[in-house]
């Protein structure tokens, strides 16, 4: 779970070291990335991306551009539900939706995988 992933860039770092980690880790994980569809500090989504259901990065990984709609807290814990991930990896701390609403669900017991 990150804010911004590829094809966003303007968040640097970050953006680079889950799309690595896509890179290095794909043949040995099943790896959904959750992310917005907006590049940072963007108020609309990017050019050439599909949002609000999984998608084909590369062949090594699905993604989720989930729009503003869908960063509220009901929506990504069904996602989180059903998709019912083993483990999930948290690129940040400060992050409200990608961040501490997937902590608060572990810490709650609504989530019984991994962070």
């Amino acid at each position: 779970m990150i804010d911004w992933f590829d094809p966003a860039f303007k968040a640097g770092g970050p953006i680079r070291s889950c799309v690595n980690f896509v890179a290095q880790l794909h043949n040995e994980l099943d790896i959904y990335v959750f992310t917005g569809a907006y590049d940072l500090g963007e108020s609309s989504s990017m050019a050439g991306i599909v949002t609000g259901r999984w998608t084909d990065y590369e062949g090594k990984a699905k993604v989720w551009y989930s729009t503003r709609r869908q960063q509220r807290i009901g929506s990504i814990r069904k996602m989180i539900d059903e998709l019912a991930p083993d483990i999930i990896y948290l690129n940040g701390i400060f992050s409200p939706y990608f961040s501490i609403l997937p902590v608060l669900l572990k810490r709650l017991g609504l989530y019984k995988g991994s962070v």
